[in-house]
């Protein structure tokens, strides 16, 4: 593997798990093999300015933040015609992440920001899945 390999993963994050985000962000960056670059997306439900700020002081060159702020008004005429009643807005934008991302990015992995990584993404993140569009695990 050479730098050219980036790892894209994406995190929908508000204040209350800002910490959480903080700790997923550092066991993956523990983690990672070095050959890898890494790119996080995260979708900002109001997260504060000070919380961005302690996020952002993970980044490296191969280890970077981007922050999505205006996710809910991107999706908000989709957002308006789904149940609302079970599920936040935050969880619905998930499943539109290809409207919220990059249109360059053709892969990413979707993570709880409470998740623990053990292990360096790469292989997870080159597993074909084909002609699917999602790919998942039982939580």
């Amino acid at each position: 593997m050479t730098k050219t390999n980036i790892v894209f993963a994406c995190f929908a994050c508000d204040n209350d798990f800002a910490e959480a985000l903080g700790l997923c962000l550092t066991s993956i960056k523990l983690n990672l093999d070095p050959n890898l670059k890494f790119i996080a997306y995260v979708i900002s439900s109001g997260l504060s300015e000070t919380n961005k700020n302690l996020i952002k002081s993970l980044q490296t060159q191969d280890f970077q933040i981007r922050f999505i702020d205006n996710a809910i008004e991107l999706s908000e005429t989709i957002l308006n015609k789904l149940d609302n009643s079970h599920f936040s807005k935050e969880t619905y934008q998930r499943l539109y992440l290809s409207r919220l991302l990059p249109n360059s990015i053709n892969k990413v992995l979707y993570i709880d920001c409470d998740t623990v990584i053990k292990n360096s993404l790469g292989d997870l993140y080159s597993i074909d899945i084909e002609n699917n569009y999602v790919a998942g695990v039982k939580d």
